[in-house]
């Protein structure tokens, strides 16, 4: 029972740290030499977008985070997903997720892409959401369009402008101008932040921090119980490792946890039987 417990337990810290570390979940990132934190797009009950015709195209999606209207999709956790004839499409993992540049005029911008495992559609692509965001000053964060672009390619662009998308730094510039009244040169230099706030620095993002505090655990871990069956349990060379049956087991026990958490989702037969 405890070798159960601890298998599982292993696959759910593999899993949990390879999904923390793929995805943008501090939001924040740097394009065309500006600053971004779109964390102010997150939406917990998803953004939406109805495309009208014969057959209604909803669009859900989040920007840094699960949408909440693609949770029946399983076992992946969506980013972004297409409602059309009663069935929920999948158009975008959240563990996917990077940020691109986007052409999004004088005023910023910039795009989070999110790409999906799947099979490939008849266009050759697999299902891909661009989430699009336009920066207008001072302006509340709203949708602005979606739809597949162009059409039968599963690609999907969604749009979103407001202040959320507006870089928090701009470039600092100089350099000299001329054309003054009296013909003589001028120099320049100008530096802006939106908003007169200060520029936010970029920590580190919660996946790495837990990485780091795993990896001391273990070197702790290994380092003292080697101290101790060296000079308390007087042991010598791999009889030194602490609790050596078990490792020398590990990669059965992360098979075992996996095999569970998989036959749990899939809710089909893992191979352990009650007692």
């Amino acid at each position: 029972m405890s070798k159960f417990l601890i298998s599982t337990l292993i696959a759910i810290i593999f899993i949990g740290a390879i999904s923390a570390q793929s995805a943008p979940s501090n939001c924040m990132t740097t394009l065309g030499g500006k600053k971004y934190n779109f964390s102010g797009f997150g939406n917990s009950t998803s953004w939406s977008f109805v495309v009208a015709g014969t057959n209604p195209t909803t669009y859900y999606w989040n920007v840094c985070a699960a949408a909440s209207k693609c949770n029946s999709i399983k076992p992946t956790t969506p980013a972004s997903c297409q409602f059309q004839s009663n069935t929920y499409r999948n158009t975008g993992d959240l563990a996917s997720g990077s940020f691109v540049n986007y052409n999004a005029g004088s005023s910023g911008g910039g795009a989070i892409k999110y790409t999906t495992t799947g099979s490939p559609c008849k266009s050759g692509n697999t299902r891909t959401t661009t989430v699009q965001m336009t920066c207008t000053p001072g302006k509340a964060n709203i949708v602005t369009g979606a739809d597949e672009n162009p059409v039968g390619s599963c690609l999907y662009e969604v749009q979103l402008s407001g202040k959320s998308a507006c870089p928090t730094t701009t470039p600092t510039t100089s350099g000299t101008t001329t054309g003054g009244d009296d013909g003589s040169s001028h120099s320049q230099e100008t530096s802006s932040s939106h908003s007169g706030e200060k520029p936010k620095k970029k920590g580190l993002s919660g996946g790495w921090i837990f990485i780091i505090i795993l990896l001391c655990s273990i070197t702790v871990y290994l380092v003292v119980g080697v101290i101790i069956n060296a000079k308390v349990r007087h042991m010598h060379g791999t009889d030194m490792i602490p609790n050596k049956n078990f490792w020398v087991e590990f990669g059965a026990l992360i098979k075992d946890g996996v095999f569970f958490i998989k036959s749990k989702i899939t809710r089909s037969n893992s191979g352990y039987q009650q007692v």
